[in-house]
């Protein structure tokens, strides 16, 4: 995924010249394409990321498209008084790039986790939050921020991500279009006639490179009898509310999965939009299994797979907790 929107960066500046980069003494074996091709156009400002983020918002100011990389929590918490009163007070054309969303750098520790990242930016006013799945939803993530000014925050994986089914339908997605959760992949069990607009047992509604153990949780309820869908959610803030709410009335379970605190990330803003809508919607809305990170620190460090198994956020644990919320 990194490369992925490094790519479409390179390719980008190619016909704006307005396009800088921006790195905190990191990305080698990534960036160099960008710094290659335009030299003056690329700064490494070492790891100092509160003064970046400065020196992001000077040449916003100055009418430049500024991109910020760096890893994990750093370009985010790190400086989170700088983005507040620096980019989105002035609502600068400032796109953060955090590598490592959730526990991508897992063997680092607590401190190179992007856990709580997404409830930071989705706080401030005039950021946007964007959290792609996979290869494809990168590259529509990276048209969207070319074409929308004004402060944004990229969650991305650390690397070597493949397409989830469904990237067929939704390459090339017009800007336009980009913002509602997108549909990846309906399924039923094995023999069920029923039409795509039968009743459906459970929406999953996923965001970041974690979709995955969504899908591979869904074809498991599949074969268990359990009818699901899986979308994905590259645009965390704004939610499209709307499709959120049409789901809840047609689905018996809503879930929400985020490699990212349930405090704060995108369960809390389904959450929120469900909450509002029951105060006047005439149809019942289908409950929300929260699927997260709870409030706590791993007590162990391990890869990203070994600490999504130990929070319960890989695919055993997910077909476990939909199992759990079906049958009450």
């Amino acid at each position: 995924m990194r490369n992925t929107f490094v790519q479409a960066l390179i390719d980008q500046a190619a016909i704006d010249p307005s396009i800088m980069l921006l790195t905190g003494d990191l990305g080698y074996r990534v960036v160099e394409g960008f710094e290659a091709a335009y030299p003056q156009r690329y700064l490494n400002c070492g790891i100092a990321e509160q003064d970046m983020i400065e020196v992001a918002a000077g040449l916003a100011l100055e009418g430049r498209k500024v991109f910020v990389y760096s890893i994990s929590s750093f370009p985010t918490l790190r400086c989170l008084e700088q983005i507040r009163d620096t980019v989105c007070y002035h609502d600068l054309d400032v796109t953060i790039i955090c590598i490592g969303g959730g526990f991508a750098y897992g063997e680092l520790g607590t401190t190179h986790h992007a856990t709580e990242d997404m409830a930071a930016m989705r706080a401030l006013p005039h950021m946007r939050v964007l959290s792609p799945a996979d290869p494809v939803e990168t590259r529509l993530v990276a048209n969207y921020c070319f074409a929308t000014p004004g402060p944004k925050y990229v969650r991305l994986n650390r690397g070597g991500e493949k397409d989830l089914p469904g990237a067929d339908a939704i390459e090339g997605l017009e800007v336009a279009d980009f913002g509602a959760p997108l549909e990846r992949v309906m399924r039923r069990p094995a023999g069920d006639p029923a039409e795509k607009d039968a009743e459906l047992d459970v929406a999953f509604l996923a965001t970041g490179a974690i979709a995955v153990e969504a899908d591979a949780a869904s074809r498991r309820l599949a074969e268990e009898g359990i009818s699901s869908l899986v979308l994905t959610v590259p645009c965390v803030k704004p939610l499209d509310a709307e499709t959120v709410l049409s789901l809840g009335t047609w689905a018996k379970l809503l879930v929400s999965l985020e490699e990212h605190t349930t405090i704060g990330g995108l369960g809390s803003a389904i959450a929120s939009a469900v909450a509002s809508a029951g105060l006047t919607t005439q149809k019942p809305i289908a409950p929300l299994l929260e699927i997260g990170i709870p409030d706590a620190f791993p007590e162990v460090v391990g890869s990203q797979a070994h600490l999504r198994h130990l929070f319960g956020m890989d695919a055993d644990g997910i077909v476990a907790k939909v199992r759990a919320a079906l049958a009450r």
